[in-house]
Order: C-alpha cells, then structure tokens, then sequence
C-alpha cells in the first residue's frame, strides 16, 4: 500500500508527492487499487549508493527516550522475537570482496539495513 510514496515524492516534491502518496495509500487501502498502478524509482539502490569518501560522517545524538530510542527499547517495541544466540542465517562467500568493495568504498551500508543492528562490521 504504500510502494509509490517516494516515487511520487521524488517526481512531485515534498508537498504535492507526499499529498499523491497518501491519496494513493487511501484509495488503496479502501478499494484496494492504486490510480498510479506500481511506479518505479529513477535508479536501483545500488545505482544510488555513492562512496562513503564523498560524505561526511553523520554525528547522531544520544537517545533522548521522548523524541529518540536507544536499540534495545525500538527492537521491544517491534515485537520482534527470535533467540540471542541465533545461528547465522547469511553467509559471505569472499570476505576480502566485502571488505574492498562495501565496507572500504561505502563504509558498509550493510550495518544500516536492520534498524536492531542485526548486520554489523567486527573488527577482529
């Protein structure tokens, strides 16, 4: 239900993208049809991905427990549930790849996929 608000956000501005995106949210919600069908981004998310070298690092404050979380109360209240020791569901097939091309170009975009930090970088 809500797969075209940030391609209507994108083509359409703040204002006028986001007031399509939720017409097209209502009218699929209660008629279960969406006027715009399915709309695409410009670019894949790979395609969008820039080098970490051309950022600068964003700063984030502490959790202020109002307005911001800290991980484990946003990870309660999502009721996710799975056991702490879990076994490793993905694996890495060239680690040296991953080190060259996600984490030393990108700064590992990866540890940002999972808002509970499930992907992370181990220095060992």
């Amino acid at each position: 239900k809500v797969r075209n608000v940030k391609p209507l956000w994108s083509r359409f501005g703040t204002i006028l993208g986001v007031g399509l995106g939720g017409l097209d949210m209502w009218l699929n919600t209660l008629f279960g049809v969406s006027p715009f069908g399915t709309l695409r981004h410009g670019k894949t998310d790979a395609q969008s991905l820039e080098p970490a070298a051309k950022h600068s690092k964003i700063d984030y404050p502490k959790p202020d427990g109002v307005l911001t979380f800290d991980r484990l109360s946003s990870v309660f209240l999502s009721n996710t549930n799975h056991e702490e020791n879990q076994p490793v569901h993905l694996q890495v097939r060239d680690m040296e790849l991953q080190k060259r091309s996600e984490y030393g170009v990108f700064a590992g975009p990866s540890s940002r996929y999972c808002p509970a930090g499930v992907y992370e970088w181990v220095d060992a």
